[in-house]
């Protein structure tokens, strides 16, 4: 059984919708390759900060991706996360600096360059919550489809759900009424 299905098992009754959207979502991939979609969500893990989450999803995402990838994620998200909104620069997203940018070795694949994008990106789309349609283009620019950047959207919100629900959980004598959903 995979991490994502005991983490799924062990949600409450009160998120179980959360538990089968991500189930879907992780079945679908919805034009996401496997390594994307292992990408998406650790990165969004690490965003979150809930260390519950992020040992289920770092447990799964290590059956897809090796050491050297799990370790980009979490160099993505650490980086997103320094950078202010306000100081945030949309010209960061451009093509011409994103090696720099992004700090991409040039000796790496170039299809580890684009997982490392791809981190990034969703780290981004997670901070921000919502995309102006600036950002939405920059990141559409650099090779991914709106369906993939929908996809990411889907993702924060479930694992952001989840992660509300475990530390609800985790308070113990906390009695929820009602359903917790992903709008």
């Amino acid at each position: 059984m995979s991490s994502l299905q005991i983490l799924i098992n062990r949600l409450p009754k009160y998120s179980q919708n959360l538990g089968i959207e991500l189930k879907n979502l992780s079945v679908c991939h919805c034009n996401l390759t496997p390594e994307q979609f292992s990408g998406a969500i650790l990165s969004i893990a690490y965003a979150i900060e809930n260390e519950r989450l992020l040992n289920y999803i770092k447990a799964y995402s290590k059956t897809i991706i090796d050491d050297d990838l799990v370790l980009e994620c979490k160099k993505a998200v650490v980086i997103i996360k320094s950078l202010s909104l306000y100081t945030f620069n949309v010209k960061i997203l451009d093509k011409s600096n994103k090696n720099k940018i992004f700090l991409v070795n040039d000796k790496k694949e170039s299809k580890t360059k684009e997982f490392i994008l791809f981190c990034y990106a969703a780290s981004l789309i997670f901070k921000v919550n919502v995309l102006t349609s600036e950002y939405e283009q920059k990141i559409i620019s650099l090779g991914f489809n709106e369906t993939q950047l929908e996809m990411i959207y889907r993702l924060a919100s479930v694992l952001d759900g989840i992660a509300l629900s475990l530390f609800i959980e985790s308070m113990g004598t906390y009695e929820f009424s009602g359903e917790l959903t992903c709008s």
